[in-house]
């Protein structure tokens, strides 16, 4: 994972997928910088979940940065045990509420309309499930690319993986927060919740690997169902 700062802009990362054998050029992606709210509710980490705990993700992303070139620069060196330990630290205070959009305390009518969608007709919790609303699994849903490199996500680490067979499956993102961390998906690909909502509601999900794996048809949801489930999302 390195840093680009023209791609960094706009909330990407650059990911080095490395060639499969000695005759295929590396390879590389960008992909979302994932939020870090409850973070230590989550995992495995990164798009890919190729890092298994916070400590092993902050180590590699040092790793590749030196590899890609600040290792010439002076100072430049990897994080200590403690000043590894140190980040894990810092990012396991970084919480959201866990009660919000388990139908306790929502605000509104429509969200709390929102609600019964999510938990029902929309079949939202076939993969985000409370209290971080993930499943912390590997699904292909065929968003939308984000650029003209296929990325495989988790099928170049564990090809046996479920959707793998489609070619690409990404980890669950939690939704705690989800107001605050536009775009989303793992490219960036979706502007707004608006745009994420359609997305699911289209037949470019219920056709996906995933949809058909979990037995998840067109839900058919009408423009005011729509709105309702983005009033609950804001609420989580």
């Amino acid at each position: 994972m390195d840093f680009d700062p023209a791609q960094a802009q706009q909330g990407m990362l650059r990911y080095p997928l490395g060639g499969s054998s000695l005759f295929e050029p590396d390879v590389t992606v960008f992909r979302a910088i994932p939020t870090i709210r409850n973070v230590l509710k989550t995992g495995p980490f990164t798009a890919d979940g190729r890092a298994t705990t916070l400590r092993e993700q902050a180590l590699e992303a040092a790793m590749l940065h030196l590899l890609d070139g600040a290792a010439d620069r002076p100072g430049e060196r990897l994080p200590t045990a403690g000043e590894l330990d140190a980040i894990v630290a810092f990012e396991e205070t970084m919480r959201e509420p866990e009660t919000g959009g388990l139908g306790l305390n929502l605000k509104t009518a429509k969200a709390r309309e929102g609600h019964k969608l999510f938990f029902g007709a929309a079949r939202c919790t076939a993969c985000h499930l409370p209290p971080m609303f993930t499943d912390n699994q590997f699904h292909n849903i065929l968003a939308p690319g984000g650029g003209s490199v296929p990325d495989p996500g988790r099928c170049r680490i564990e090809p046996g993986s479920p959707d793998c067979w489609s070619g690409s499956a990404f980890n669950t993102p939690q939704l705690r927060g989800i107001r605050n961390t536009a775009p989303f998906f793992h490219d960036n690909s979706m502007p707004t919740l608006q745009a994420v909502v359609e997305f699911y509601n289209s037949s470019a999900f219920s056709e996906s690997p995933a949809a058909k794996r979990l037995g998840i048809g067109p839900l058919g949801l009408g423009t005011a169902e729509v709105d309702a489930l983005i009033a609950f999302l804001e609420e989580l």
